[in-house]
């Protein structure tokens, strides 16, 4: 299990915890992975189509 140094609070809808709850178990991933996942993809794509270079090493790669 990979410790991670920082940590952001979020706060979700309900419809969005309990969507959140399914897709997890159809995946059988753990929560707080398939956000961090979700979070470094979308952050990945903005940054790269503002030319910006991302600073973090990612498993996810955006193909254009």
């Amino acid at each position: 299990m990979v410790k991670f140094n920082y940590q952001r609070s979020i706060r979700m809808s309900n419809e969005v915890k309990d969507s959140l709850k399914k897709i997890c178990e159809v995946y059988k991933v753990n929560e707080s992975d398939y956000i961090r996942m979700s979070l470094e993809k979308t952050l990945y794509a903005d940054m790269r189509n503002k030319g910006l270079q991302p600073t973090f090493s990612t498993l996810y790669q955006q193909t254009a």
